[in-house]
Parts: C-alpha cells; structure tokens; sequence
C-alpha cells in the first residue's frame, strides 16, 4: 500500500476529524526529512563498531561511543518505519552484528554490570540501570551470552545470592525503602521516576533474592505519591510534570496496576500540550504524549467502561489537530543545522546521566535529542488509539541507504587500516 494509501484509510479510521488530524500530522512529518537518517549513519565509528552521541564527540579525543547511542538509532528507524516491521537485528549484516556484540560483550565487569571505559565505574544508578538492560537486550537479540553472570540473575538453588557487591539500596529490604523513602517526588518526580522505571528489571530480581515483593513496594510509594489535585506527581501541571509523569505512569502498566487519579492526570497531560509553555527540552514536548497515552492505556487495562472510553477519544479527536500543530511548533525549537534535533532548545546534551558525551554548548544536534522527538509520533497514535494505522516516515529504501553509509564508513577505515 502506498503512503497516500495509508494516509487516505487513517483519515477514513477516525472519521468526522480525519482531514483535520492528518493534515496536522503530516505538518509534524515535515520536521523529520531522508537527511536525519544520513547523520545516525554517519555517526557510525568502525573503530569500535557502535556509534557516538553527537557530531562534535565524534570530531573530539575524549570521547568515545556508547550503546545507548546505537539504541536510539535503531529505536528511530523502527519507529519511524525504515525497518518496515523487521527486527533491527534481521537487517544488519552480520559483520556489523559480530562487531556490536564484541562492543557490548566486552563492556561487562565481573560483577555483572557492564561499563564504558570513558565513563568508569563511579557513575549514577541511573546510568548504571540503563547500560544494563541496553547491554542486556542487546546480547540477547545478537544470541550472545554475557560474558559474567548477570547481576540479576537469581541462584539455581532457593534464590539467595550473596549480595554484598550489589548497588547498596539492593542489599537489604530496609536499605531499599529507605531509597524510596529518600526520593524527592515533590520536586524531581523526573529523575525519581527515570530511574525507577530504568530499574524495575533489578527491583524485581533483587526482590526474588531478598524474599520480598520490591514491585508491590515501590508501586505503593508511587501511589502514595501521586497528587488528587492534578493526577501527577508534580505539584504544578507544567511541563516538568509531565515529564515525571511519563516516567512514572508506565511503570504501573507493566504490572497492570490501576492508577487511581488517571482522569485528572489525563486532563493534566492535555492542558500540558496543548499550552504556550516554551519547552527547554525537546522531552518536554515528547513526554506529555507518552504521559498521555500511558494514563488512557491504564484506564484500558483496569477495565474502565467502554462508553467512558468512547467518550475520550471524541473528545481528544476534538483536542488532537490544534495539539499536534502546538507540538509541531515546539519540536521544530529542537531542529538543528545538521538536520538533527537537539536534546535542550540550543545545543546537544552534553551528558547521559551525568556521563559526559559531547563538547558542552554545541550547537548541533544528537542521538537522544532526535529519538525522543521522533518518538512523539508513536506516542500520538498509541494516545489517540490509532497505532494500527500509523502511516510511516520513512521505508526500506531509507534503511538500505543507512546501511550503505555504515559499510561505506567500515571499507573506508579498514583501507586506511590496510595503507
């Protein structure tokens, strides 16, 4: 089926607001043109066989690649379509998956974690948590075994494992409430949140190895802390907010837990979006859409009415077309000479989680920055219940060509490793 094909049958899906949707959608698919799939592939580095953050990282000694940055490049082609359904993994050649797995195998320490040379071991949880699952992820769609056992793996035996190497809040079950306990939601909601759902995969795991449901703990701190007034964890509905109900919200759906203020959250979300804030990070605009969709997939999965569901999605056809145009407006804030997108309104983010991976106060565009603005445009189908019928950016024709820059990039250092 042709793109205008696909356009033609969304329209028809929602019907009385079809034309004015897709007209606004296809405004939002403007800021995403053939050059961003150029620069991912440039960012490719043969030396190591994994990709840099940004231009300027890669232009200077220092810094190096990481994995997060391949995560969000195969995350943009597959959620903007260049993969066409197919697994990231089924399309690279092997060669290119062979020096991926070498990266990602050789990261791991001893102690199950795996760690980028440039960033050491003293990092944050935060990026301790993410390099896990990443790596992880990783290894297991390459069909690679970890190099060490993994960190959350529990004993053969009766689950008990000797956790005196494990992150210290992992150690016991007071240590652990005691790093909930410690948590500023009033005012980092973001980062609180960022990081928990960053670690649900170790939350669970220790759980098992400490004999305690740590899952059923955390969710009853967030619940604890979620706000009546305005269904966030922020006292203001502003953009920060949600972003702290982005990272939060989720978390609930992965273990089909019922939210108990998703209406006020929903209205919240949608007053976010819609409003003139000026947005100082591109996540500020992406996020409130993933909020959004997360507390109407909670209302779905919790069993809420179908006529009050009904309900909701005419009113947010109704809302959509001057909410994806406001989007839109904020998004294109982000866009960059090199056609990127930026992770804060004038430069790429400097650092991940406190590790450092581009020349501070760059103008130019990065990995992160980029996937989480293209991000938005799954986030907007899945919140307006149309994710069967996203019409994608991009298609296969744009993979092969990203692919063919990457091998470009691999000959032309393997001939000068030759010379």
């Amino acid at each position: 089926m042709s793109k205008e094909s696909k356009w033609n049958e969304l329209k028809l899906r929602i019907g009385k607001r079809g034309e004015e949707i897709t007209s606004a959608l296809r405004e939002l698919y403007e800021v995403f043109g053939t050059e961003i799939v150029d620069w991912y592939a440039s960012l490719y580095d043969p030396e190591h066989g994994m990709w840099y953050h940004a231009k300027s990282a890669q232009a200077t000694d220092g810094y190096l690649p990481d994995i997060e940055s391949l995560w969000d490049a195969v995350g943009f082609l597959t959620e903007l379509g260049a993969t066409e359904g197919t697994p990231w993994y089924e399309l690279f050649p092997d060669w290119l998956k062979e020096k991926i797995g070498k990266f990602v195998y050789n990261l791991q320490d001893p102690d199950g974690y795996f760690y980028h040379p440039q960033w050491g071991k003293n990092i944050h949880n935060l990026r301790k948590s993410r390099d896990l699952g990443t790596c992880t992820r990783c290894l297991r769609y390459l069909g690679i075994e970890p190099k060490y056992k993994l960190p959350t793996a529990t004993a053969d035996t009766d689950g008990k494992r000797d956790l005196s190497t494990a992150p210290v809040h992992f150690q016991s079950v007071e240590n652990f409430k005691k790093y909930l306990a410690d948590m500023d939601f009033v005012t980092n909601s973001y980062r609180c949140g960022s990081e928990l759902s960053s670690s649900m995969g170790e939350v669970e795991a220790y759980g098992k190895m400490l004999g305690e449901d740590l899952v059923k703990i955390t969710l009853d701190t967030l619940t604890a802390h979620q706000r009546k007034d305005n269904g966030l964890w922020h006292p203001e509905a502003n953009r920060y907010g949600g972003n702290g109900a982005q990272k939060i919200s989720k978390i609930f759906n992965w273990y089909n837990r019922k939210l108990p203020y998703t209406d006020e959250g929903i209205d919240s979300l949608m007053n976010i979006i819609i409003s003139d804030e000026p947005p100082n990070a591109v996540v500020q605009v992406y996020n409130p859409w993933h909020a959004l969709a997360s507390l109407i997939r909670n209302k779905e999965i919790c069993g809420a009415p179908e006529a009050e569901l009904d309900a909701l999605v005419d009113r947010l056809y109704e809302w959509a077309p001057a909410a994806i145009r406001k989007s839109t407006e904020h998004i294109k804030l982000f866009k960059q000479q090199d056609g990127a997108l930026s992770y804060a309104r004038d430069y790429s983010c400097a650092t991940k989680c406190g590790s450092p991976c581009a020349v501070p106060e760059t103008r130019e565009g990065d990995v992160n920055g980029t996937a989480c603005a293209s991000a938005m445009i799954a986030s907007i189908y899945n919140a307006l219940g149309l994710s069967d019928y996203a019409v994608p950016v991009y298609s296969s024709l744009d993979m092969k060509r990203f692919l063919k820059i990457v091998e470009e990039r691999e000959q032309k250092y393997n001939a000068e490793g030759a010379k």
